[in-house]
């Protein structure tokens, strides 16, 4: 696998809202089925292989669009001397917080958080929307690779219009399904609970400790926390723990016990068991040289 560079927008306090690199899967490539949290856009630039997502099976083939939630279990497959190019859109839903300052209109997620049952993880390659969402896809990563005046904002204005010509081409989710908006106090502090979480991924996480920083009832927290990130708190941890023990194992040569407790693990034991979870394979194997593509 070779993956070029990665481009990156940060939120003020230096955390990645939005990633954007092409990736080159070689001949006779498996990664085990995985999740992560970021939300996934990504297009087929060259080559062919198999998506599978969620129990299904998807060809892959030039010019083909996927679309990836945090709840999808997901891999691809390479077989033979096949070899596949795409380039990947990784974004957290709280980038949407960003989009301009605006309060976030998750009426843009819809596609991923209220799919209906003639939802396909591949857009519909007979329509000409899906050419529109590549070519956007391919805007974007010129605007980040040249940064020109005002790039980011100019990447931000069109991660909009791709979300929207989504929701307006393709029948895809439930019309009837009301996402309550989620107000700028809301947003606010989601934003403050979602940086304590990342400044403190080595610490214990509770429910009760998260509702309190965000001035809300366990209860309430829980129900606003699902519907601004797509997961619930529980997964959205286990998720940026794993994800913070695979770079700890990409960057050192720690052993696998130091790394569970920088990641918040009491033991190597239970890092095994998260790690299994979301990227189903162990910490070990993952090591020895099993590689996923960039998250």
């Amino acid at each position: 696998m070779r993956a070029s560079e990665k481009h990156i927008l940060h939120d003020c306090g230096g955390k990645e809202l939005l990633t954007l690199e092409t990736v080159t899967v070689s001949k006779n490539f498996l990664y085990a089925p995985h999740t992560h949290s970021p939300l996934e856009v990504s297009l087929v630039l060259d080559g062919c292989g198999e998506y599978r997502i969620e129990g299904r099976a998807y060809d892959m083939r030039p010019g083909d669009v996927f679309l990836i939630s945090n709840t999808d279990l997901h891999n691809i497959v390479i077989e033979g001397d096949s070899a596949l190019a795409s380039l990947t859109l990784h974004f957290q839903s709280e980038f949407l917080w960003d989009l301009l300052g605006m309060a976030p209109d998750y009426r843009l997620l819809k596609v991923f958080f209220a799919r209906n049952a003639t939802f396909q993880h591949r857009l519909d390659r007979g329509s000409p929307a899906t050419a529109e969402v590549a070519r956007i896809l391919i805007g974007m990563e010129r605007e980040m690779i040249e940064k020109p005046l005002f790039y980011d904002l100019q990447v931000k204005i069109m991660m909009k219009s791709l979300l929207l010509l989504i929701l307006r081409k393709y029948d895809y989710w439930e019309a009837d399904v009301q996402i309550r908006p989620i107000t700028h106090v809301e947003a606010y502090h989601m934003k403050k609970v979602l940086s304590f979480i990342d400044d403190n991924i080595s610490e214990k996480l509770s429910l009760k400790t998260l509702s309190k920083r965000a001035a809300f009832s366990p209860t309430y927290f829980s129900a606003l926390f699902k519907r601004y990130n797509g997961i619930t708190l529980t997964k959205y941890i286990t998720c940026r723990r794993v994800e913070k023990a695979i770079e700890l194992i990409e960057a050192t040569c720690s052993d696998l016990g130091e790394i569970a407790r920088c990641c918040g693990y009491d033991s190597p034991i239970s890092l095994n068991k998260a790690f299994k979870r979301v990227m189903g394979m162990s910490p070990s194997a993952f090591r020895k040289g099993i590689r996923l593509p960039p998250r």
